[in-house]
């Protein structure tokens, strides 16, 4: 058998308003696009709460291990001294604590901007360009 090299015919046709149609192609480029950076911020926000859920998880562990050390030293009171329990007890107020993570500062300087930006304005600037 022979292979036959044949090369496909091209048909060309007419489009109908094709400004409208590159626009729209182009708008919906842009708009997934600005998803796909979105859902890159969002993965890397993800990672960064991992990040911090395992420091959380080691310094936890630390204290655990801290506490448990400072039971074993502490002396033992006889019975006798022991404080008797009193019966009722005042009601404990919750306590209002503040966490706060230190906020990167790489994070706020303006970051070069990556190859998704770059594509971003390159769509933006060719929609300008067909709106006028």
């Amino acid at each position: 058998m022979e292979k036959q090299d044949k090369k496909p015919e091209l048909t060309y046709t007419q489009i109908q308003e094709p400004l409208t149609i590159r626009r729209s192609v182009l708008e919906a480029a842009l708009y997934s696009a600005e998803i796909l950076k979105s859902y890159e911020n969002l993965k890397k926000i993800h990672a960064e709460k991992d990040a911090y859920k395992k420091k959380l998880k080691t310094i936890i562990a630390n204290i655990k291990i801290l506490n448990s050390r400072i039971t074993e030293e502490l002396p033992e009171l006889p019975q006798e001294e022991r404080p008797q329990p009193v019966k009722k007890p005042e009601p404990i107020k919750p306590l209002k604590v503040e966490i706060k993570i230190p906020i990167k500062k790489k994070l706020m300087q303006p970051v070069a901007k990556s190859g998704l930006d770059l594509e971003l304005e390159d769509i933006k600037s060719k929609l300008e360009n067909l709106r006028i």
